[in-house]
């Protein structure tokens, strides 16, 4: 890990050639960490965890972090430094990439939507999983990539756009993605959590 941004293309073409064409989800892992107004930012010890969890249980061969500027900061050095000691480096990526600001001509001005918009175009173009900063992997997720789509439960009533592995171009993430011409940035949770449920 040389601290080198990645671009859309080059994380796509690195995934593409360790995809297996036996299980549909792309083995790799995205975390999404956007502060639009910081020119660094600083790891908590939270996504230090999450980040090395799924860098050493989820079995995947990367582990993505888009990111608004370059991670600094003690857990971003703590994090290097336990990879490469495991000979782990090239396994995390960082890439880069503007928030929406838009999503089917409506605006999305609350940062949590503009990354949830995100999350679904980086599943319906690249697929993978995707984890929110917080979530941490505790075995491995190999086993659930021979499905086209695994969702997380959010709740009794809904499902949750912060764990979900999916195949890119999946049916059931397109439809999602789709009914955002609905989206109404007012709306806590409505697309992210009890949208998907319904569908």
């Amino acid at each position: 890990m040389d601290d080198r941004e990645l671009s859309a293309y080059r994380i796509v073409s690195a995934i593409r050639a360790s995809s297996s064409k036996l299980q549909p989800i792309p083995n790799a892992v995205h975390f999404f960490l956007f502060y639009p107004r910081q020119r660094y930012v600083e790891l908590e010890f939270h996504h230090y965890v999450a980040l090395l969890s799924a860098a050493w249980l989820s079995g995947t061969d990367f582990v993505i972090l888009w990111c608004s500027a370059m991670p600094d900061g003690h857990y971003w050095h703590q994090l290097k430094s336990n990879l490469t000691a495991h000979g782990k480096q090239n396994q995390l990526l960082l890439a880069t990439r503007p928030l929406p600001k838009r999503v089917f001509n409506r605006n999305v001005r609350v940062i949590e939507h503009q990354v949830d918009v995100m999350k679904l175009e980086t599943g319906i173009t690249i697929g993978g999983i995707i984890l929110d900063t917080d979530v941490l992997t505790l075995r491995s997720l190999q086993p659930l990539r021979r499905f086209d789509c695994v969702i997380g439960r959010e709740s009794s009533i809904g499902l949750t756009i912060g764990a979900f592995m999916t195949k890119p171009r999946d049916i059931f993430l397109m439809l999602w993605y789709m009914l955002y011409q609905t989206f109404d940035d007012g709306q806590w949770a409505q697309h992210s959590v009890l949208l998907p449920q319904q569908i």
